[in-house]
């Protein structure tokens, strides 16, 4: 006789099945290659495997008076689900009878510690076809667990990658719950009005929900939602997998408005060095909870490198510095007001301001404001090499200045963008070197 022939749904599940566990096998070797390990499957096969609980033993479990003795080989499993059913009603506790029952006879192998989690998430599912139909399919356990969850909550072809919900820990900091996207294909609800409900969640488009929807095997929620959204603004692959290798292919944020903004600026820019993508990406993911008003109009790929470039150096600079607050450097800083030209071509008094930067907050924003790498001296002045002063004009900073403290002697003098000092700048500058009994080393 020949063999019973698949229907269309079936052959569709097979397919998601292997192509899961060929993402799975590829993710092991590839963090085994990271970790140094040449071996992972030959560690894996020479692990005991434990003996899996029998139909009668499951049975007791359920309907003995008294509780079954636990022994090493199968007590874990018992403590795990009598657990599990101690906050279930009679339906739920029934319905896991009846699949640890089946799972028994024909997938001991999904009885093996590493899936009871994903059988605890089955029974919470709606079933949408009894268990006892189910037919095994695949020969890999994560296979074969895949076919009973398309079988047993599927209505309608769900993406192969939604089924990594079931091998997915949930957690508050991802911002989304796996199961809840996988119920949604399932039961053939809209994925766009799903990613319309949280704030939190990415802004689809129905393109975007719709090339979501068709993304391959083994990526995360996140990988496939960025992955959407720069394919739908006109971006390539290459970027899309440059992106999911950053933190946004790892959760979702608070910021998701800004992110899809991001997104789009990033896939108008014809030139991105791939290399330095991850700085800037950790760059605005800092710099969106300190800058709620940051623009990124007028802004390009090369000066926004410059920008991340920078924070990260002051970032390493940060986790070196043993305090934040510093010793002033004896020097006194002084106010004092002349009369110019102001901004709008008249003459008037004009105050200008020398102030001594004396903690890592006032560096690292005289940094950020003036565009260049002053906090990198941050060491310096915790080690009473230098001091950093911020040459102000009605409030509004002109100069960073930086003395060395042991030859009494200005080192140093730059603008915004790390400009050199306009004549009138260094005419103020003289005057407060004077009073201090301050020579001035750099050419001005």
């Amino acid at each position: 006789m020949g063999s019973k022939r698949l229907t269309r749904r079936e052959r569709q599940i097979r397919r998601y099945a292997a192509e899961v566990c060929s993402a799975r096998r590829r993710a092991e070797r590839e963090k085994a290659r990271r970790i140094g390990d040449p071996f992972p499957q030959i560690l894996e096969k020479a692990s005991p495997r434990l003996e899996t609980p029998t139909p009668q033993i499951i049975e007791r479990f359920f309907f003995a008076q008294g509780k079954p003795a636990k022994t090493a080989v199968w007590g874990g499993f018992l403590t795990y689900f009598a657990t599990s059913t101690r906050s279930r009603g009679r339906k739920s506790r029934n319905r896991l009878r009846s699949l640890l029952i089946c799972l028994a006879r024909r997938a001991p192998a999904l009885l093996q510690p590493g899936r009871w989690e994903a059988i605890d998430r089955l029974v919470e599912l709606t079933w949408v076809r009894p268990v006892e139909d189910w037919v095994p399919r695949g020969k890999a356990p994560d296979a074969v667990l895949i076919s009973l969850a398309g079988h047993l909550t599927a209505r309608y072809p769900v993406p192969a990658f939604l089924y990594g919900a079931f091998f997915t820990q949930p957690a508050s900091y991802l911002k989304y719950d796996p199961m809840v996207f996988y119920r949604c294909a399932a039961e053939g609800k809209s994925i766009h009005a799903l990613f319309s409900e949280k704030a939190y969640y990415p802004r689809m488009t129905r393109r975007m929900s719709h090339l979501f929807m068709r993304m391959k095997a083994g990526m995360s929620i996140p990988e496939a939602a960025r992955t959407a959204q720069v394919l739908a603004s006109g971006g390539s692959a290459a970027l899309a997998r440059e992106l999911c290798r950053s933190s946004f292919g790892d959760r979702f944020s608070d910021f998701e408005d800004r992110v899809a903004e991001f997104i789009s600026w990033l896939c108008r820019e014809r030139e991105i060095d791939f290399k330095q993508l991850g700085n800037v990406v950790q760059y605005f993911w800092n710099l969106w909870w300190d800058d709620q008003n940051y623009s990124l109009k007028g802004r390009t790929f090369a000066s926004v490198s410059r920008d991340a470039r920078r924070y990260m150096d002051q970032w390493s600079v940060q986790k070196k510095l043993t305090k934040t607050t510093f010793e002033p450097s004896g020097f006194r800083g002084a106010t004092w007001t002349v009369r110019g030209m102001g901004d709008n071509g008249t003459m008037q008094p004009i105050t200008w301001t020398m102030r001594e930067l004396l903690t890592a907050r006032d560096i690292r924003a005289e940094g950020t404001a003036m565009r260049h790498c002053v906090f990198t001296y941050a060491i310096d002045v915790e080690e009473k090499r230098c001091s950093l002063w911020s040459l102000r004009r009605d409030d509004r900073r002109m100069l960073t200045v930086e003395v060395d403290t042991a030859d009494k002697q200005i080192v140093e003098a730059k603008g915004k963008c790390d400009r050199d000092p306009e004549p009138r700048e260094i005419r103020m500058l003289k005057h407060w070197a004077a009073k201090n009994g301050l020579s001035i080393e750099v050419n001005l």
